[in-house]
């Protein structure tokens, strides 16, 4: 059972800031390989919350990464309104509307709540399949 809490924190003052920073949460994720988590899927993951924010919710961004109940989440905070969780495949000419449905793929859960400045997502993190 992992009850570290808060592993890794940073906040960026835009999207490019922040997507800069996908190296350092690699790293953090890298420093404790016990925790097998999916490296590939985790930078996907930051990758498309991310660049949701930037798109919808110019500003700071904070990330976090946080240890509880055996899992490791990502929670990318902005200033833009929370939305209802439905992924879903947007149609094929669709310019917009992947990077939700890419992340139900990829993340073991995801929730999205309001809070006082904008809005929270929290994705868990999913582990690798083989050691």
């Amino acid at each position: 059972m992992c009850n570290l809490g808060v592993l890794w924190h940073d906040r960026a003052g835009d999207a490019t800031t922040a997507l800069a920073l996908r190296r350092r949460f690699v790293e953090e994720l890298r420093r404790h390989d016990g925790w097998q988590i999916d490296e590939e899927a985790a930078k996907i993951i930051f990758t498309e919350l991310v660049a949701n924010a930037a798109l919808h919710a110019p500003g700071a961004i904070d990330i976090t990464v946080t240890c509880a109940d055996n899992s490791i989440s990502l929670q990318v905070k902005d200033s833009g309104s929370a939305f209802e969780w439905n992924p879903r495949l947007p149609p094929p000419i669709s310019e917009s509307g992947r990077g939700v449905f890419i992340v139900s793929r990829f993340a073991e859960s995801v929730d999205v709540k309001a809070v006082p400045s904008g809005k929270m997502v929290t994705a868990i993190l999913p582990r690798r399949l083989h050691s």
